[in-house]
């Protein structure tokens, strides 16, 4: 399976159930919506190795090329996925 094909199968699956809410939430104008729901998210994406993606797979990353990179962040946009870091900064 490829790494756009895991993605892909993961955010389906993940953005379902829990985190059906976290679609959408958080883009810009929006970064008070959800925070904590977010916050949680983004907890999930570290769990299953989703962060991090070019850092080596010893350290928590998957060793994604550039290319992988750019197929997970096309999903991740097409699966309306929070925006990545957005829990993690400051509330508006």
């Amino acid at each position: 399976m490829s790494l756009r094909e895991e993605a892909r199968a993961f955010l389906e699956e993940s953005l379902s159930g829990p985190f059906a809410h976290a679609r959408g939430l958080g883009g810009p104008g929006r970064e008070h919506e959800g925070h904590e729901l977010r916050q949680a998210w983004e907890r999930h994406l570290g769990k299953h190795g989703w962060t991090c993606l070019a850092w080596p797979e010893r350290y928590g990353g998957r060793a994604a090329s550039l290319e992988d990179q750019v197929a997970f962040h096309e999903e991740y946009a097409r699966a309306d996925a929070p925006p990545p870091g957005s829990a993690t900064s400051a509330r508006a």
